[in-house]
């Protein structure tokens, strides 16, 4: 199974692909938009904002997934969506 590797110029973000494990690992300062699409399983997702008006969005189908959102600031958005079996969440937001 061949993997992808991504490391995104403007900003901390990383993501790994392949048919069966997605991991997205994104870290952002500022006023924020981030979103992550993952299918298949044994996906992994993980977000920290720092700034103002902040938003995340994942969206995970498959089994086996996991997300941890963090976000810092004041006016913090925050949705998850998924579907499948043995799927964890966590939403942090200061």
């Amino acid at each position: 199974m061949e993997k992808y590797f991504v490391d995104f110029e403007y900003s901390n973000q990383k993501a790994w692909d392949s048919e069966m494990e997605n991991k997205t690992e994104i870290i952002s300062e500022g006023d924020n938009t981030a979103s992550v699409k993952q299918m298949g399983s044994g996906n992994s997702a993980l977000i920290i904002q720092n700034g103002n008006l902040n938003n995340a969005l994942i969206n995970q189908t498959g089994k086996t997934n996991s997300v941890v959102i963090k976000q810092f600031s004041d006016g913090d958005t925050a949705v998850i969506k998924q579907r499948g079996s043995n799927n964890k969440a966590v939403i942090i937001q200061k």
